[in-house]
């Protein structure tokens, strides 16, 4: 088989187009992830932490609008082939983990799960689990204990939150 010169410009053309649709892609996304972050900042510093995580909807001149949580940053960028992945990417999930693991109150953690299980379960094994530890932190081993043996049924294959709560009732089981 002979390579032509026409073969060769489709090729070239082909991967051309391919770049630029990923580079217009990205630059959107990228566009598209600020905005979101700035409005998971903004719910944050209302001290609106599920808005700030999940994002949600407002009313605004009589119109819903979506104001974006961190949860629309992490998704858009956690794909390996999501490359280069920008700074707003690292800042979303620095200030996650700052929510949840800092932040986070019982009720808050109670809210989130209640309000999302049946919708979506990103980062519900986690604020469970933060849920669990307050209590635990607290001295309420009971409610911790119905918080971890829940996390259990719902999170099976999870195997760290598994291993994680069996640690944890096994303490507790110790203190009594």
């Amino acid at each position: 088989m002979r390579i032509t010169n026409k073969m060769i410009i489709t090729s070239f053309t082909i991967i051309c187009l391919i770049i630029f649709l990923y580079g217009y892609t990205w630059i959107e996304t990228s566009f598209r992830s600020r905005r979101f972050l700035e409005e998971a900042k903004n719910s944050y510093s209302q001290g609106d932490f599920i808005k700030a995580i999940k994002g949600g909807d407002v009313v605004i001149d009589g119109n819903y609008v979506f104001v974006g949580g961190l949860q629309q940053v992490c998704t858009a960028w956690e794909s390996p082939l999501a490359w280069p992945k920008p700074d707003v990417y690292n800042t979303a999930l620095n200030l996650l983990d700052k929510i949840i693991d800092k932040e986070m109150t019982i009720d808050i953690g109670m809210q989130l799960f209640k309000n999302y299980f049946q919708l979506d379960r990103k980062y519900l094994d986690r604020i469970l689990l933060r849920v669990g530890d307050l209590y635990y932190e607290h001295g309420e081993y009971q409610q911790a204990k119905d918080i971890y043996k829940n996390a259990q049924e719902i999170f099976v294959h999870n195997k760290n939150l598994q291993t994680y709560t069996s640690k944890r009732l096994e303490e507790m089981n110790t203190l009594k």
